[in-house]
């Protein structure tokens, strides 16, 4: 579809009227939608946009409100794709006829890609600790797993963000006491820990001129 401007001419019987060039322009219109994760928008979000017949793709990106606008579009048929390293998108295309007018409402839903952390809980000696519970938080995703009887762990689901990891367990102290780690795209590194057993002291003092004193550490 083509627009241009009107020009009034008067023309007499019998006489030719030169009109010059006229300009004429391609109408052009634009797919726009939004993509949210839990309802809040995704930013930086890669948009393709491929004409049926043509083998050239358009682009675009998602603001930090996660909408997308591509224009100077024709009409036809066009398949819209999206796609993001942290996230998975559905549906996985979308089929947009552009013929009049703008089209809107082309939207996407994101679900983050999750990874995971490991490592192993072992004494001095190399050994094991079993039931030691060790907790990522990203201030905003916690999460915790128990290491089993060979001191290994493992906390799934994690999605990209930096974490702190401790450990615990009554009795012990850890090495590292704390530590940080960052996932991006991919599962962490091994994140080890080496416990020893504080141990604690009982017992009871006899004083023969003032009785019994208990005490404990």
């Amino acid at each position: 579809m083509y627009t241009g401007s009107v020009t009034n001419v008067s023309v007499l019987a019998g006489q030719n009227t030169d009109l010059g060039t006229i300009a004429l322009y391609a109408v052009v219109h634009s797919i726009s939608g939004t993509i949210t994760s839990g309802g809040v928008g995704v930013p930086g979000v890669f948009l393709t946009l491929t004409e049926e017949g043509s083998t050239v793709p358009v682009t675009g990106q998602t603001d930090s409100t996660g909408y997308y606008t591509i224009s100077g579009l024709f009409a036809g048929n066009y398949t819209v794709v999206a796609s993001s390293p942290a996230y998975i998108l559905s549906p996985s295309s979308l089929s947009v006829t552009v013929s009049t007018a703008n089209v809107t409402g082309q939207d996407f839903t994101a679900t983050p890609l999750t990874y995971s952390l490991q490592g192993t809980v072992t004494n001095g000696s190399g050994t094991g600790i079993g039931g030691v519970t060790v907790t990522v938080n990203s201030g905003s995703h916690v999460s915790s797993a128990l290491s089993d009887t060979t001191g290994h762990y493992i906390i799934t689901g994690l999605p990209n963000s930096t974490y702190s990891v401790s450990a615990f367990l009554t009795g012990y102290a850890f090495t590292p006491a704390s530590g940080g780690i960052l996932i991006y795209n991919a599962n962490s590194p091994d994140y080890n820990f080496i416990g020893s057993n504080t141990g604690s002291i009982t017992g009871t003092l006899i004083w023969e001129s003032t009785g019994t004193i208990s005490f404990g550490w």
